[in-house]
């Protein structure tokens, strides 16, 4: 009997050294839309109910609005995820999304996610993040880069999580690289998630934003620069222009190699 109460007791401080939870974690990536129409925006809503195991949060009410526009609501589904579509201006530049929720129990949370509004018209080129993240001559991917941003915007693609984003704009700006919106360009996203007492394995791909969708709405984003096999083969699959920053031979059909330097002297 004393093994037992032992053992319970154990798993009682068990239980108070990991938390009851209650966190939340809203999962909204960088939100692009051309000027005067709507951002297509996709969301997550987790909450952490016990030892860092986020779980969704069903029928929770969300409100979103990008700066002082309209103000639009929805309510996350089983598994957390929620669909808007919320005005922009008539701009071009930078805002912000507020997304908002309050829960029954009368818990807030509050989040900015930055929106990019462009001029459909302009030309858009895809750069794979990686390929900038740790370049070996940091002054010809500047200078290209700068070169690139003068008549273009730039989409950066990662396959990194969202939670990762803002700390890869600020690797942007300390580098002094031309800002943009940070997309994922992967095809799907792997997670675990809680079912009752058990985890499961699930395959998304809401939070995605497709290349195919992009050129929909930017039917000027033709190229890509990309450093990895699986960024040539996601670009050109896309119907983008593949242009290779490095000498890696990439087995892929159309690539065109041209180093960093070479796209700063001459473009693309």
């Amino acid at each position: 009997m004393r093994s037992i109460w032992t053992m319970l007791a154990g798993l009682a401080g068990l239980w108070a050294l990991a938390g009851c939870g209650g966190e939340y974690q809203l999962l909204l990536p960088d939100q692009l839309a051309a000027k005067g129409a709507q951002t297509d925006t996709v969301l997550r809503l987790m909450r952490n109910e016990f030892a860092g195991l986020m779980l969704p949060l069903k029928d929770a009410p969300l409100r979103c609005r990008v700066e002082d526009g309209p103000m639009v609501s929805a309510h996350t589904d089983a598994q957390g995820y929620a669909g808007l579509n919320v005005p922009v201006g008539d701009q071009p530049g930078l805002y912000h999304m507020l997304v908002e929720m309050q829960e029954s129990h009368g818990r807030e949370l509050r989040q900015f996610v930055p929106v990019y509004v462009w001029d459909a018209r302009m030309s858009v080129v895809a750069v794979e993040y990686d390929a900038v993240k740790a370049p070996t001559d940091v002054a010809a991917v500047r200078s290209a880069l700068n070169k690139i941003a003068s008549n273009a915007y730039i989409i950066y693609f990662t396959d990194r999580p969202v939670e990762q984003h803002a700390m890869m704009h600020l690797h942007l700006r300390e580098t002094k690289l031309p800002d943009g919106a940070m997309m994922t360009w992967q095809q799907e996203a792997w997670h675990f998630t809680g079912q009752g007492p058990m985890t499961r394995l699930v395959i998304e791909d809401r939070m995605v934003s497709p290349l195919a969708f992009l050129r929909v709405r930017f039917p000027h984003l033709r190229a890509g620069l990309c450093q990895t096999p699986q960024a040539a083969k996601t670009f050109s699959k896309a119907g983008l222009k593949v242009y290779v920053v490095g000498q890696e031979k990439i087995p892929e059909p159309g690539v065109i190699v041209k180093p960093w330097a070479q796209v700063a002297k001459s473009g693309l």
